[in-house]
């Protein structure tokens, strides 16, 4: 819990004090019980309920004198509630302790008792003291509201109409920068190639030579793309290009430069970003050869601010290419596969540990998209004895007490998908009731879409058996007066 949550997974400490019960109750153990109430209380000092119900605890297991001190500690604390603590205090004495320890303990909860009422009268006062602060800010902030309001009516006429003639004028020269731009544009029209092509290839204030012999200076704005697509690349480029995922949001590219120096000469890294500028945790890095992707490839799962990169080979996704797993999806005689392995362990370790053995080639850890171990590892060996010793000596052995289990590596075998036809099954849920039958507040937990094709079902099943009846002979009265004469 604590590994995984922290002070998160169990705020109240709830887990804790039931273990220490069970230690005191069924184990005799109350010294670790004690220890749990410890390290309880040291995250909720202030609580008074909880020095309360620990005190109750001691009682019941008849141990005053641990009593006795807890209710020392925590009158000396400041808790949230002292006269409720000093009250159980005096009771306790009174019912277990002598004068003597009853007059001390009175004499603390008096101490104990002041010190909250000073407190209680100072913090009473700075409250007092801010509502008088903000008062006279409120009322400040009325007045300067009162003079703009005064001053925006003091504004006469003369003054509105010089604004409004300024903006009269602005718009003329608008309207005579628009009638320019629609020149422009007509006379470029008969120009032997398109303008926009021009452009691209043109720089800021680059010269456009027309065939009518004019010249014209364009100021091209680079626009900064809104939406960061992933990019389009050629099949050379693709072989010298990788791809990675699980990266930080907040990696940029001198990050990822910096982690694939020893590869080789990079050319370019590309983040995916998404309509706002923020990276998508993904992005493509590409080198000068293709024996830098090769070593890239080999980095797979190296460690970026504490986590994992995924390295993959740059593949197009529209093309129904299947996934290449690195591993061997059989068996592997060479590969150890160890279970229940401690959450803290490193990799530098289980290589001492199994080099016992024989020589390991590689070690690796298997852990989640955060960087966290999951408890088992894969432990390559460069020969079949050697894991085969592995298991042997090492199956069931403890590691920072842990008992490990030792196997050689088979993956399972993978489902393989069902073509899913057109047609929906036919679904018929029987409805389960009690033993007094349905009742009213008895729901059928299936979508009504499926239980109306049901009914339906069920009615064509019953005309079916209908019309396959054979048709009786219909009896008249006589037939029924003979029948009831004899």
């Amino acid at each position: 819990m604590d590994h995984y949550f922290g002070n998160e997974g169990d705020k109240t400490c709830l887990l804790r004090r039931y273990w220490a019960l069970v230690e005191a109750k069924f184990l005799n153990n109350l010294p670790k019980a004690i220890e749990l109430w410890d390290a309880v209380i040291k995250l909720h000092s202030k609580e008074t309920h909880i020095w309360l119900e620990y005190t109750n605890f001691l009682r019941l297991c008849e141990d005053t004198v641990s009593c006795r001190r807890a209710f020392q500690r925590a009158v000396q604390t400041n808790v949230d509630n002292p006269e409720q603590l000093c009250e159980a205090f005096i009771l306790f004495e009174r019912a277990c302790g002598t004068p003597e320890q009853l007059g001390s303990a009175m004499q603390k909860c008096g101490i104990l008792l002041k010190k909250m009422e000073s407190k209680r009268a100072k913090d009473a006062e700075r409250d007092a003291e801010k509502a008088a602060e903000n008062e006279v800010k409120k009322e400040k902030q009325k007045q300067a509201k009162m003079l703009k309001n005064k001053q925006n009516k003091k504004l006469g006429k003369h003054q509105r109409l010089e604004e409004g003639q300024e903006l009269e004028k602005n718009s003329n020269k608008d309207d005579t920068k628009k009638r320019k731009l629609q020149v422009e544009n007509v006379n470029n029209e008969h120009l032997e190639e398109p303008l926009s092509k021009k452009l691209k290839d043109e720089r800021k204030g680059d010269e456009l030579s027309f065939t009518n012999g004019k010249s014209l200076n364009v100021e091209v704005k680079e626009q900064k793309d809104v939406f960061h697509k992933e990019p389009q690349m050629n099949d050379e480029s693709k072989e010298r290009t990788v791809f990675l995922s699980n990266l930080l949001f907040t990696a940029d590219e001198d990050h990822i430069k910096n982690l694939f120096l020893s590869c080789g000469d990079i050319e370019q890294v590309r983040i995916v970003r998404n309509a706002a500028g923020r990276s998508k945790g993904y992005a493509y890095l590409e080198f000068s050869s293709k024996t830098s992707t090769e070593k890239a490839l080999g980095m797979d799962r190296t460690m970026l601010d504490g986590r994992p990169v995924f390295v993959s080979p740059c593949l197009d996704k529209f093309k129904n290419q299947q996934p290449q797993f690195r591993f061997a999806l059989s068996l592997d005689k060479q590969t150890v596969f160890v279970t229940n392995l401690p959450f803290e362990i490193t990799k530098e370790e289980l290589v001492e540990i199994f080099a016992k053995a024989g020589s390991v080639k590689e070690v690796r850890i298997v852990t989640n998209r955060s960087g966290k171990p999951k408890g088992y590892a894969y432990i390559e060996y460069l020969d079949e004895h050697s894991a085969s010793n592995a298991v042997l000596q090492l199956d069931g052995q403890m590691i920072k007490e842990r008992q490990v289990n030792v196997a050689i590596s088979k993956a399972p075998p993978r489902r393989e998908k069902s073509a899913v036809s057109d047609k929906r099954p036919e679904m018929h849920v029987p409805m389960q009731y009690g033993s007094r039958g349905r009742a009213k507040t008895q729901l059928a937990m299936v979508p009504r879409a499926i239980h109306a094709s049901i009914k339906q079902i069920e009615k064509e099943e019953t005309k079916n058996e209908e019309i396959s009846r054979p048709a009786a002979n219909k009896m008249s009265n006589d037939d029924f007066r003979k029948m009831l004469s004899r």
